[in-house]
């Protein structure tokens, strides 16, 4: 059962699944501590690349933003982006827009806010990129050490209880039958 299960995951995180298939993953580990919060500092670093990619290209900022949230990979950070173009298409800044939406950590929106204010927006979507990649670097790494000796602890903690239950089992029945 255990390979099963690690199978379907396997077969669950590939990214050749449509838009819903994702969007459901990254519902399903975004409460799980390290993995979630990992999973979102990769997001967040792939579409500060893209942003500074494409800013440095000289695609205009709208439509930076349309393609670096969907290099993302992440379902809802594409919807939130997409959500406030139309704001900012009306003149709110996309700095104003990442604030009002709550969606993006901080740190990202007040960095973003201080490049875009200052005209240095490339450097610091640069910066951005190699700090959010190196968090979810650090957080995915500790689950994969971390995760084989959870695994092994519950193994151990099931043939402790297999035992001790079996001892038991075998004192009452030495009990029942007159021996103590």
């Amino acid at each position: 059962p255990l390979y099963g299960v690690v199978a379907v995951l396997i077969y669950a995180a590939q990214g050749r699944h449509g838009e819903r298939w994702r969007a459901l993953i990254e519902l399903i580990l975004h409460p799980i501590p390290l993995l979630g919060s990992g999973r979102r500092d990769l997001a967040l670093a792939r579409l500060a690349m893209a942003l500074e990619a494409l800013i440095s290209a000289g695609v205009t900022i709208i439509e930076a933003w349309q393609l670096a949230a969907t290099v993302s990979g992440s379902p809802a950070l594409r919807r939130t982006v997409h959500a406030w173009l139309p704001d900012v298409r009306a003149g709110q800044t996309p700095a104003e827009a990442l604030h009002a939406s709550g969606r993006f950590p901080d740190l990202f929106a007040n960095q973003y806010t201080t490049g875009e204010v200052s005209g240095k927006l490339d450097s610091v979507l640069t910066r951005l990129h190699q700090y959010y990649r190196e968090e979810g670097t650090r957080k995915l790494h500790a689950v994969a050490q971390w995760t084989p000796r959870f695994i092994y602890l519950i193994v151990a903690l099931l043939i402790a209880w297999r035992i001790i239950s079996f001892y038991t089992g075998y004192f009452k029945q030495v009990q029942d039958a007159g021996g103590f």
